[in-house]
């Protein structure tokens, strides 16, 4: 009766099911990126730096309220950037740091910590000298004003070959 009825009754469409929500859980901190304020490039005046507004994350997914112009740039989680009380990142070639870095001069991200103006001889430091910021080290407590404590210094990503990561479906031999 019923069951051959519907058996024999291809008009009678399944009922739809909803699919399973995309749910995930952030499983290390560093999954979620800390944002913080770009100053600028290099060269850079005081005011560009320190009148940088600070940035204030809201938990559990570090969103921002950012009421300012400006850039900002998202760094990994890791502990250091973590820590970091007052972060402002500043752009330059890696050929304008204290130490040059093996290789041809590209751009590096510094991130320095506006919060850290006490000297200790295993860091570097963001200084003016005339008009201009640069990033120094020194052997005892210098007589200028330190700007900020320098946190990381970071590399851009290396791309090996940039037409392949327009053609996916070309593989590496």
């Amino acid at each position: 009766g019923a069951i051959e009825k519907l058996l024999s009754d291809f008009t009678v469409t399944p009922e739809a099911s909803a699919p399973l929500m995309p749910l995930y859980r952030v499983e290390n901190q560093e999954e979620i990126s800390r944002i913080v304020p770009l100053a600028g490039n290099l060269p850079l005046n005081k005011n560009q730096v320190l009148g940088v507004e600070k940035i204030e994350t809201v938990s559990p997914f570090n969103y921002v309220n950012y009421h300012n112009t400006g850039s900002v740039v998202p760094l990994p989680s890791w502990q250091s950037v973590l820590k970091a009380v007052d972060p402002v990142a500043i752009l330059c070639q890696s050929d304008r740091l204290p130490q040059s870095l093996t290789g041809k001069p590209e751009d590096v991200l510094v991130l320095i910590d506006r919060a850290v103006t006490a000297w200790d001889d295993q860091s570097y430091f963001l200084v003016e000298e005339g008009e201009e910021l640069t990033f120094k080290w020194f052997a005892e407590s210098p007589s200028c004003p330190l700007l900020g404590q320098v946190i990381i210094v970071l590399r851009p990503k290396k791309i090996f070959d940039e037409n392949n990561l327009l053609e996916p479906w070309q593989m590496d031999d």
